[in-house]
């Protein structure tokens, strides 16, 4: 079965999977970013933005579920819903080595655990580093994914 909900690779639907101590920033949602998304913040209004490679200097980590809104977690296989514009929420800032659940651009065919990954064309995805041939690794497979996931699990690099 395909990881094409956050909740396929964190049941509990937790982004930051390491158990370690995290930093956090308060942000607010845009209407449109998803929790697991790679995401910045903009300065002027304080909403995130999904990052890609073309805006990938605006990261700042991943877009976390507010668990005070119970349509953002996905019960019954239902699709995550985006954080609602302008409601606070908040975004997990990758360290070194740490493991997170996240939104990946769906491979060709399986990868490995290890596997190199950076940021994509796809608005708030992770992708392969070879499928894009330019970007800098930012992290690596912590997990092997198959042809048809959306979510993954990355450490950090």
């Amino acid at each position: 079965m395909a990881n094409t909900l956050l909740t396929d690779v964190s049941p509990d639907g937790r982004i930051a999977l390491s158990g370690s101590d995290e930093k956090y920033i308060a942000a607010f949602g845009d209407g449109t970013a998803k929790p697991g998304d790679a995401v910045g913040k903009v300065g002027a209004t304080g909403k995130v933005v999904q990052c890609d490679i073309g805006a990938s200097e605006m990261f700042i980590g991943f877009l976390m579920a507010n668990r005070s809104d119970s349509t953002l977690l996905n019960v019954g296989g239902t699709a995550m819903e985006p954080i609602a514009d302008g409601v606070p929420c908040t975004i997990v800032k990758p360290q070194s080595a740490h493991d997170y659940a996240c939104l990946i651009v769906d491979p060709a065919g399986d990868e490995f655990e290890g596997q190199p990954y950076g940021f994509s064309a796809t608005a708030g995805a992770l992708d392969d580093l070879a499928a894009l041939g330019t970007a800098g690794c930012v992290a690596y497979l912590a997990k092997d994914v198959a042809n048809g996931d959306l979510y993954g699990i990355v450490s950090w690099k």
